[in-house]
C-alpha cells in the first residue's frame, strides 16, 4: 500500500506540474501591460484561495456520502479529479494565445535552455526572494498544529487559525492590486513581508503567554501580509520574461516557469527539513509532554526563523530593478525590434 500510494502521489504531482507550468506561462502571453498583469493575477489568486477553501471544506462531506471511509476517500478523489480535469480543459479550449507563427522557435538544448534563465538578473533576484517567501510561510504554517497542541493544548483551534488566515488573505488580494498600482509591485511585495515577519515576531514574544485569542488576531494580521503577497511575485515574473525576450530575442516562458516551480519546491523543502532538525535538536517527542527546550524549538520555528527569512527577502528584493518606468523602456525596445524585423 505504501508503494502504491507513493507512486500515485508522484503521478499526481507530475500531472499537476504538467498543467501548472504551461498555465503559469500563459500570463506573459495574455497581456504585456504592466498593471494589467497585476489585475490578471489578482483575479487568478482570488479564485485560487476560494477554490482552496472550497476544496478543503468539500472533502469530508463527500467522504460522508459513502458507506465507509475507504470508499469515501476513493469517491472524493474521483469527484475532485473530475473537477480538476474539467476546469483545466475550460482553460485549454477558451483561452486564445497570440499568433506565434512569426516567432523564432528556440533551438537550444535542454540544459542550455534552463541554465540561460540564470543570466537574467531581475529573474534570479525574484526567484530567490520567492523561495525565501515560501520558506518563511512554511516555517509558520507547518508548525502551527504543534504550537496549538503542545503550547495551548487545543490542536483543533489550529484549523480555525488557518481558516482565519486564508479568509483575511482572500479579502486582501484585490486590495493588493490597488496598492500595487499606487506603490508598485516591488513595494507591495516588501510590505507583505513586513506584515508576516512582524506577526511571526509577535507570536514568538507573546503568543505563549497571551493565549489563543491573541494568536488569532495576529494570524489575521499575517493574513493581510499573505493577501498582499499573493499577486506581486506572479505579476513580476512576466516582466522578467519580457526583459529576457527583448535582451536575447527568444521567448522561453516555459523554462522560466519551470525553474520557478522547482525553486518553490526547494523553498518549501528547506523549511520542512530545517523544522525537523530543530525539533530533533530541541528534544521533541511526538505525543508526549514536551520539555522546555522542545517548546522553545516550536516557538523558534513559528517565530524567529520565518522572521529572519522574510527580512532577508525584504532586503533581497530591494535589488529588483524593473519598475513601471523600466518596463516602459523594455516595451519601447520591443517595438523597435518588431519594426526592424
Amino acid at each position: 500500500q505504501f508503494v502504491w500510494v507513493t507512486i500515485a502521489l508522484c503521478l499526481l504531482n507530475t500531472a499537476y506540474t504538467l498543467v501548472n507550468i504551461p498555465y503559469n506561462s500563459l500570463t506573459p502571453e495574455l497581456t504585456d501591460d504592466f498593471n494589467e498583469r497585476t489585475s490578471l493575477n489578482g483575479f487568478r489568486f482570488g479564485f485560487a484561495v476560494f477554490g482552496t477553501m472550497l476544496g478543503a471544506g468539500a472533502v469530508l462531506p463527500i467522504v460522508g456520502l459513502f458507506p465507509n471511509k475507504a470508499a469515501g476517500f476513493s469517491g472524493m478523489g474521483l469527484v475532485l479529479g473530475i473537477v480538476m480535469a474539467v476546469t483545466a480543459l475550460i482553460t485549454v479550449f477558451s483561452v486564445k494565445e497570440p499568433d506565434h507563427s512569426k516567432t523564432e522557435i528556440p533551438k537550444d538544448g535542454f540544459f542550455e535552455t534552463y541554465l540561460s534563465v540564470f543570466k537574467n538578473k531581475p529573474y534570479v533576484i525574484l526567484l530567490l526572494t520567492y523561495a525565501l517567501n515560501l520558506a518563511g510561510l512554511n516555517f509558520m504554517q507547518g508548525i502551527i498544529a504543534y504550537y496549538f497542541n503542545y503550547i495551548y493544548h487545543n490542536e483543533g483551534m489550529a484549523t480555525i487559525a488557518m481558516l482565519m488566515l486564508l479568509v483575511v488573505a482572500m479579502v486582501f488580494i484585490p486590495v493588493s492590486v490597488l496598492i500595487s498600482k499606487k506603490l508598485g509591485k516591488k513595494r507591495t511585495y516588501q510590505l507583505s513581508f513586513v506584515f508576516i515577519a512582524s506577526a511571526a515576531i509577535l507570536i514568538f514574544l507573546f503568543g505563549h503567554t497571551l493565549g489563543i485569542r491573541f494568536f488569532l488576531v495576529v494570524m489575521a494580521w499575517a493574513g493581510i501580509g499573505i493577501g498582499l503577497g499573493y499577486v506581486s511575485p506572479w505579476a513580476m515574473v512576466p516582466d522578467t520574461v519580457e526583459y529576457d525576450a527583448v535582451k536575447t530575442g527568444k521567448r522561453k516562458e516555459g523554462a522560466f516557469y519551470g525553474i520557478w516551480t522547482f525553486m518553490a519546491k526547494v523553498g518549501t523543502s528547506f523549511a520542512i527539513i530545517v523544522s525537523g532538525m530543530v525539533l530533533n535538536l530541541g528534544g521533541y517527542v511526538a505525543n508526549a509532554i514536551q520539555s522546555a527546550s522542545s517548546i522553545m524549538a516550536i516557538r523558534l520555528i513559528i517565530g524567529i526563523f520565518p522572521a529572519i527569512v522574510l527580512i532577508g527577502a525584504i532586503v533581497l528584493v530591494e535589488f529588483y530593478p524593473i519598475d513601471e518606468k523600466a518596463y516602459a523602456k523594455i516595451l519601447e525596445e520591443k517595438e523597435k525590434l518588431a519594426a526592424k524585423g
